[in-house]
């Protein structure tokens, strides 16, 4: 990790903001020149003939970094043709992990200076732990059934990190839900079943599985899993190798 005036850089996906941060002080001996470690953003070039194959996106609705994959990972596959599977899990402070309040505190800095970098809106926050993230998850299980649940995924996470509202709160959730095309009778109904649950716990068991735990994580089904919403790049690379018959050439350190 890297610590300059007040600001952590955790890792090499976060040395591009440090070299700006440097270039901004009049730090930079060569002025002009190409990043050292710039972020990688998917191409989205036209892609290459083959069956588009099936994204899976595990992602919590108290995940900041949800927020910020959510649209872009949607863009993705459309751009491809690819089917999204969505495969929403519980947070991870309500599955038994910890998460220290210094490592939160880093997690909403470094989203907000992330939703600049990929031109999203981040910072009116409320955060759905516990009812909030339950009920989304209520409706949201109802809405994929339906057909609309990339559409509620994206909005929910919006909400709690972008427009400030509660999905705790019926107001707030039930303002989402007819946004993403469900009717107050239709939430209502998600919100008396709780069938969700068993759909979280098989979710959280795969993602175990893959060899990750947290949110975002996707991967092409049957190819190696990546997390974070940094690395949409990554499962770029593995959609066009799909498409072309081809194992992925690259793995992650």
């Amino acid at each position: 990790m890297f610590h300059f005036e007040g600001e952590w850089f955790w890792g090499v996906d976060r040395l591009g903001h440090l070299e700006a941060r440097l270039a901004a002080r009049g730090l930079d001996r060569e002025a002009g020149s190409p990043l050292l470690a710039p972020a990688f953003e998917p191409s989205l070039g036209p892609p290459p003939e083959g069956a588009p194959p099936t994204i899976e996106a595990w992602f919590s609705f108290r995940s900041p970094y949800s927020w910020l994959f959510m649209p872009r990972i949607r863009h993705l596959a459309q751009a491809y043709g690819a089917t999204l599977e969505l495969r929403p899990i519980l947070p991870m402070v309500m599955r038994g992990l910890a998460v220290p309040r210094i490592k939160t505190i880093y997690i909403t800095l470094d989203c907000k200076r992330e939703a600049e970098r990929v031109g999203l809106p981040f910072g009116r926050i409320v955060d759905p732990v516990g009812a909030g993230a339950e009920r989304a998850l209520a409706v949201l299980h109802h809405a994929m059934a339906l057909g609309l649940g990339e559409q509620f995924a994206e909005l929910g996470l919006k909400a709690a990190f972008a427009d400030g509202i509660a999905l705790a709160e019926d107001e707030g959730l039930y303002g989402v839900a007819r946004r993403a095309g469900l009717t107050d009778a239709q939430t209502a109904a998600a919100l008396a079943d709780d069938s969700w649950r068993q759909r979280a716990e098989t979710n959280r068991a795969a993602l175990l599985e893959a060899g990750l735990w947290g949110a975002p994580t996707f991967r092409i089904t049957g190819h190696q899993a990546h997390w974070g919403q940094d690395r949409l790049y990554m499962l770029e690379e593995d959609l066009r190798a799909a498409m072309q018959g081809a194992a992925a050439p690259r793995q992650d350190g």
